[in-house]
């Protein structure tokens, strides 16, 4: 699933944007002023949630100028007394070939 596709994300984003900008035209203007390319229309369907919107670049760029924190894991955090460290799991294919049917199932 790309980035610009979560709700809560899209949720947060134009929620910051109202509190930061008078309008998406000043939001637009500084975006640009600062370096991104970030067209008006693109925009609009971003906030629409329609196809032909912003890239999940363009949205992890929007998400930094915002102050929102995105993060993506990679593991399983495990302390050991000291400090924590994220450990891959040992490969099991029966639990990896459960997990794709489930996120992806047939149809």
């Amino acid at each position: 699933m790309k980035l610009v596709e979560y709700e809560f994300i899209r949720e947060q984003v134009l929620k910051r944007v109202s509190e930061v900008f008078k309008n998406d035209a000043e939001f637009i203007k500084d975006a640009n002023e600062r370096g991104l390319k970030l067209d008006a229309n693109r925009w609009a369907k971003y906030k629409k949630n329609k196809s032909g919107q912003i890239t999940d670049d363009t949205l992890i760029w929007v998400t930094i100028r915002l102050g929102i924190d995105i993060h993506i894991r990679c593991g399983n955090p495990v302390f050991d007394g000291k400090k924590i460290d994220w450990v891959i799991n040992k490969y099991d294919e029966l639990k990896c070939v459960t997990a794709i049917q489930q996120t992806y199932p047939k149809k």
